[in-house]
């Protein structure tokens, strides 16, 4: 069912991108990524006391609708700090490490899912957002 939650992520993440880019959010960017990357834990978690694969396609859809704006948010950033005359080379730093990211992450999942259960995998990726989301803070701090 793997390939089947990832499209039903991907759908969500269309939607949360769509809905994101329609808001007129007051909040400074700086401010916004810590919440985002937090808010992403939160569907992850909602994985763990679920036992059955069918179950996991709602929760898929919600966790993808976080996505894209949180890499929304991190694009927006980029093109603000970026120095002037380094904002290609930022984003495709900011690319390469974003992919490399999810590509890890998946691939990592994969051995998480066969040693320690799916609800250890999810359990992991929603620590992963909640440390995101400190790094995130903590930099907006030291600004």
């Amino acid at each position: 069912m793997g390939p089947l939650l990832i499209a039903l992520s991907s759908i969500g993440s269309a939607l949360g991108g769509l809905a994101y880019g329609g808001m007129h959010v007051r909040t400074p960017l700086p401010r916004q990524l810590p919440v985002a990357m937090a808010l992403l834990a939160l569907p992850l978690l909602a994985h763990l006391p679920v036992g059955n694969p069918w179950a996991l396609a709602p929760l898929a859809v919600v966790a993808g609708t976080l996505i894209a704006p949180a890499m929304t948010v991190v694009s927006l950033l980029v093109s603000r700090y970026a120095p002037a005359g380094s904002t290609t080379e930022a984003f495709t730093w900011s690319s390469t490490a974003i992919i490399s990211g999810v590509g890890g992450g998946m691939s990592l999942g994969g051995v998480l899912v066969e040693h320690i259960g799916a609800n250890g995998a999810f359990g992991l990726a929603a620590a992963a957002a909640l440390t995101g989301s400190a790094i995130a803070l903590s930099l907006r701090r030291a600004n």
